[in-house]
């Protein structure tokens, strides 16, 4: 499990007078070799940056409120300091993007985790959001075929968390969640879990202490990525869009 928030120190960057991260501050954040990383993914709009500022209990992240995607950049924001190292929540641009293509965040993702983390750092897993509050399908996105992990424990190390409770009757939001795990069934026999998130730091806390206490090497999910991403179109005809190469369908059938 993730070290237990109680039981670490927080160190923070500074926020300015807007109660904001600089930019700049965010940027001379370099990933060492004892730092684990989590990875925040989902489709434009799922709410990536309100899970992150729940889980550093500061607004940190700037929260979008249309459809287009908000954050076009990879932002690691530190969470803790432990005895062993720095724990980071990285934020990521949205799939299914109004102006990039599935396959253009995933190169930025694969080159950030290339370029800014150590060889050694370790990769504590994959939070991936996914709005309980959305009814329909979408085909360009979520062909169903088996998931496409290959690395035997990446599924131990995602966890899907459902978002956006509050906007859908509780009747509709337990079937839609019910007809969800049939279709994450293949990854949860593979040790992937599934959650809620209610929107508070508590819940945040619990989905964090959730994942393996024994973090992965990066190159090995940098290899996941690298190769996903030469399973993903260049753009031209019908896509299929990286949620559908990585975890398999996450199918919208209500």
């Amino acid at each position: 499990m993730a070290p237990k928030r109680k039981q670490t120190k927080l160190t923070e960057v500074k926020p300015n007078s807007s109660g904001k991260l600089a930019r700049n501050a965010q940027d001379i954040l370099k990933i060492q070799e004892n730092d684990i990383i989590y990875l925040v993914l989902g489709q434009t709009g799922a709410g990536k940056s309100t899970f992150l500022n729940h889980a550093l209990g500061r607004e940190a992240a700037s929260v979008g409120h249309s459809l287009d995607a908000h954050t076009s950049t990879i932002d690691p924001f530190l969470l803790t300091t432990t005895e062993s190292g720095r724990i980071f929540l990285v934020d990521t641009p949205g799939f299914n993007d109004t102006w990039d293509s599935d396959r253009a965040i995933v190169k930025r993702i694969l080159d950030w985790l290339q370029t800014s983390c150590h060889p050694n750092t370790k990769f504590g897993g994959i939070i991936y959001l996914y709005e309980i509050s959305q009814s329909r399908d979408n085909p360009t996105t979520n062909f169903m075929h088996p998931t496409k992990l290959s690395e035997p424990q990446a599924p131990q190390y995602v966890i899907l968390a459902t978002v956006k409770w509050n906007l859908v009757r509780p009747p509709v939001a337990e079937l839609r969640e019910s007809q969800l795990r049939e279709f994450w069934a293949q990854m949860a026999a593979r040790g992937s879990q599934m959650v809620r998130f209610d929107n508070s730091a508590e819940s945040a806390h619990r989905i964090l202490d959730m994942f393996p206490k024994t973090a992965l090497p990066v190159e090995r999910m940098q290899r996941e990525f690298r190769r996903i991403l030469g399973l993903l179109p260049d753009g031209s005809g019908i896509k299929e869009g990286f949620v559908s190469k990585l975890f398999g369908k996450i199918a919208r059938v209500f």
